[in-house]
């Protein structure tokens, strides 16, 4: 009896993870290249909805399509970000999607190597260089080595439709308008909002210890159980 309650609660909970587990896109490929999103000058499109506007623009309250962020390297092209997944500004999944753990890869956040080196920038883990925006993993994080990233967001710029583009957060810089949040701290753009995320309290290894827990209370239970029928 007892074994036979520990197993259906671990089939419960493997059950449990599985449902809560989807596969994220966070991003999408685009035809943009960084030089073309930052030469970017288009007439303004009128809309109201946002099914009135091209793929990656939302239609604002000003009732004009406004495209969204993209993540630019080199001269690759970049990627358009699903916000309703993904902050950029944060680098982190959006609250209802942080219990997933099926994130389609490649990893979106970049730590400059030598944050990386000294601690104090971490990304979602990488296995090769293949899961990274940034095209190089080191030691299960996502580095800038030979490329940096840049962020950029439409914007309206004298009756037309611009980007803005800068430095993503953990990037170098040397003044604040290098950087996408327009604020350069220590040598580092930084999101003002931008919190590191701290792995040691992530989701998953959340998960872990509550099947532990889970576990030892079954047992316990048992043990308890089958004490009280031997003294009947």
């Amino acid at each position: 009896m007892g074994k036979s309650l520990i197993y259906l609660l671990i089939a419960l909970e493997c059950l449990i993870y599985s449902v809560s587990s989807v596969d994220i896109v966070a991003s999408i490929p685009s035809n943009y290249t960084l030089n073309e999103l930052s030469s970017y000058n288009q007439n303004i499109v009128q809309c109201q909805s946002d099914s009135d506007c091209p793929f990656g623009s939302d239609c604002t309250s000003e009732k004009i399509c406004v495209p969204g962020y993209y993540l630019c390297k080199n001269t690759d092209k970049c990627l358009y970000i699903n916000t309703d997944v993904y902050d950029p500004i944060s680098e982190e999944l959006v609250a209802e999607y942080r219990d997933s753990i099926h994130i389609l890869k490649p990893v979106l956040k970049t730590c400059d190597i030598d944050q990386a080196d000294d601690k104090i920038c971490k990304t979602d883990t990488c296995k090769s260089s293949e899961d990274c925006l940034s095209g190089a993993c080191k030691d299960g994080i996502c580095v800038s080595i030979d490329y940096e990233i840049i962020l950029c967001k439409g914007q309206k710029k004298d009756n037309k439709m611009t980007f803005l583009c800068g430095k993503q957060a953990q990037m170098q810089c040397k003044n604040d308008s290098d950087c996408y949040s327009n604020h350069c701290v220590k040598g580092y753009c930084e999101n003002q909002s931008s919190n590191i995320r701290e792995f040691l309290l992530s989701t998953t290894k959340w998960k872990t210890v509550a099947i532990v827990f889970i576990i030892i209370a079954a047992f316990i239970l048992c043990c308890c159980c089958g004490t009280g029928g031997s003294r009947q």
